[in-house]
């Protein structure tokens, strides 16, 4: 796995990451559809969390200062 970060603007930075992965036998053969949605909507929920949770102690550092 490899994981990107690049400054975005002067508040934001980009996160891009990258993961190859083999699944051989049958489970690659009739499950790689699965498990390419599955680790899309995994990665979807994890930036929504990250969000949240950068989001809230951004608010709580601009009440804090």
């Amino acid at each position: 796995m490899s994981v990107r970060l690049a400054p975005a603007s002067e508040d934001r930075t980009e996160v891009a990451y990258a993961m190859d992965l083999a699944i051989q036998g049958a489970l690659g053969r009739f499950g790689q559809t699965v498990i390419r949605d599955t680790a899309r909507k995994m990665s979807e929920q994890f930036v929504a969390c990250a969000e949240r949770v950068l989001a809230t102690s951004d608010a709580a550092g601009a009440t804090d200062g």
